[in-house]
């Protein structure tokens, strides 16, 4: 769908000038990928940025850019800026804040990972975001069903920026999510579904693509972004694991 692996052909550049293009018999070098959609690495590294950014204006997204691969957990680097995204002192599940140099709407309470939108104001354009650092292991994925997951969201929709809540229910055995976006526009309501792929997902619904990452040890916390470019909503989500069917 959207999401971009930036370290892929970089790491391997590297691996072919330290092993001579050899097979060393270590680690796996990752795949070369072209048309993949999938590009995670097979092993856990657990220091490693995931995430995705799509940069909106005026209602639409004009730009998909890379991401730094390594760096803090709590600072989006995108198109020359460090942007803070929780702000020092606050822990809410939904931080809503705007001054003179910019708006932010982001989770809060999230351990693992980052989401939101930060729009700042000299420059026309938002950024909705999600990141995080551990990403669940493949060997260490959840195997039940009806695995419930609760968080926040935070949406762009008729050029407003809002936040709401964002639940899912996650079925590891069958490799589904089912979810929503809710109460970001009074009972307006985004549907979301999706396939997993090892430890990320991806899926496209009435309209909306969404493309996400588990983190953290079980897949402790999801996170990821959506857009739905025919209504012109965009936004991004982060839930926890609240409980899991034995």
């Amino acid at each position: 769908m959207f999401k971009k692996t930036m370290s892929c052909i970089a790491l391997s550049a590297l691996l072919l000038t330290a092993c001579g293009g050899g097979d060393d018999g270590g680690t796996p070098s990752p795949t070369p990928h072209n048309n993949q959609q999938s590009t995670k690495p097979t092993s856990n590294a657990n220091n490693k940025l995931e995430g995705e950014v799509m940069v909106i204006s005026n209602g639409r997204e004009i730009r998909d850019p890379d991401t730094p691969d390594y760096g803090d957990l709590n600072t989006l680097k995108v198109d020359g800026k460090s942007l803070t995204i929780v702000p020092p002192g606050f822990s809410a599940k939904m931080i809503n804040i705007s001054d003179k140099d910019k708006s932010i709407t982001v989770g809060g309470n999230m351990e693992y990972s980052r989401f939101g939108i930060i729009t700042p104001k000299a420059d026309n354009v938002s950024y909705v975001f999600y990141q995080g650092k551990n990403e669940t292991p493949k060997n260490d994925m959840p195997t039940a069903d009806g695995v419930k997951y609760q968080g926040g969201a935070a949406v762009i929709v008729n050029n407003q920026q809002l936040r709401g809540d964002s639940s899912f229910t996650v079925n590891f055995a069958s490799k589904t999510v089912n979810g929503e976006i809710s109460n970001f526009n009074g009972n307006s309501k985004i549907p979301l579904q999706a396939r997993i792929d090892g430890n990320d997902f991806e899926g496209h619904y009435n309209g909306t693509e969404v493309d996400g990452d588990f983190f953290g040890p079980q897949a402790a916390e999801m996170a990821g972004v959506f857009k739905n470019r025919s209504t012109g909503t965009y936004g991004a989500f982060g839930a926890k694991k609240q409980s899991e069917k034995q």
